[in-house]
């Protein structure tokens, strides 16, 4: 959320608050922000809402981790690099055994794993 957004929030969260009972302190109101400020402000408008909805949520005092629950998470980005697809594709553990030999040095500790995956990926081919 955009910190234009924090009167919003707190207006909301207090009479939330207000509607369990619960006191409304300066210091309350910052750990929701703090806690929800990552988010935008359609996402905790809507989850604050199914929240309140929610007959195992709603009936008791509100905290941010109630609305963080019904906020989905986000998808992670993955970054590839070019070759991996490839490896992936045709030439499986032994492709791939084969790109991260590339990326070590010979002497390294890596090195020595990479061979004895190697070896162990021989042993299973022979069975």
């Amino acid at each position: 959320m955009q910190s234009t957004e924090r009167e919003r929030l707190d207006e909301l969260v207090a009479a939330w608050l207000t509607m369990h009972r619960q006191p409304v302190d300066v210091t309350t109101l910052n750990l929701w922000w703090v806690a929800l400020e990552h988010c935008t402000w359609p996402q905790v408008a809507r989850a604050i809402r199914e929240a309140m909805r929610d007959p195992e949520i709603g009936r008791y005092p509100p905290v941010p981790a109630h609305v963080l629950a019904k906020i989905p998470a986000p998808k992670p980005e993955y970054h590839v690099k070019p070759q991996l697809p490839d490896i992936a594709r045709g030439s499986g553990m032994a492709g791939i055994l084969d790109h991260l030999e590339s990326k070590q040095e010979r002497n390294s500790r890596g090195h020595r794993w990479i061979a004895k995956m190697r070896a162990d990926l021989a042993k299973r081919a022979e069975r």
